[in-house]
């Protein structure tokens, strides 16, 4: 089992709908073909800037991505 959890309400929702973009549309690909497999797969919600120290490490991730200008992926 795999639990992903996200601060961010609209792309979830985009993927729930089954509706976005083309990375939508792959991250919704990948969950499919995994849930079909022996794996399964939850995207849920979580409330950002809520002191949950998964949520605050990631954000840190990102932002010192984003300040050297490297991807995350």
């Amino acid at each position: 089992k795999v639990l992903i959890l996200s601060d961010c309400l609209s792309a979830i929702n985009s993927l729930e709908m089954k509706q976005g973009d083309l990375v939508s549309e792959e991250i919704i690909g990948c969950k499919n073909a995994l849930n079909s497999s022996a794996c399964s797969i939850t995207i849920g919600w979580i409330r950002g800037h809520d002191d949950n120290t998964g949520n605050e490490f990631a954000e840190s991730l990102a932002k010192d991505r984003a300040r050297r200008g490297t991807p995350v992926s």
